[in-house]
């Protein structure tokens, strides 16, 4: 596995953690932020707070639902990785 953040998003979706669809938001993210890094293009207040909404969401459906017990107090189950 590759060491920069390209590599390890790419980890992650091989090992199992992220779907498609999260790899691919990961690495739309990672081009904003490469953009301000390196070519000094500062993204948009609506667009960081966008890009906090999805890390947040996507922290909620990777660490916290996989692990949701006794869901809507009716059924228990465990959420894989979605």
């Amino acid at each position: 596995m590759r060491q920069n953040l390209e590599g390890k998003i790419n980890g992650l979706f091989t090992g199992g953690i992220l779907t498609k669809n999260q790899t691919d938001i990961l690495h739309s993210i990672r081009d904003i932020g490469n953009e301000s890094a390196h070519e000094l293009v500062a993204p948009s207040k609506s667009t960081l707070e966008k890009v906090l909404e999805l890390i947040e969401f996507m922290f909620i459906t990777i660490y916290e639902l996989k692990n949701m017990k006794n869901f809507n107090g009716k059924m228990e189950c465990e959420i894989n990785y979605l």
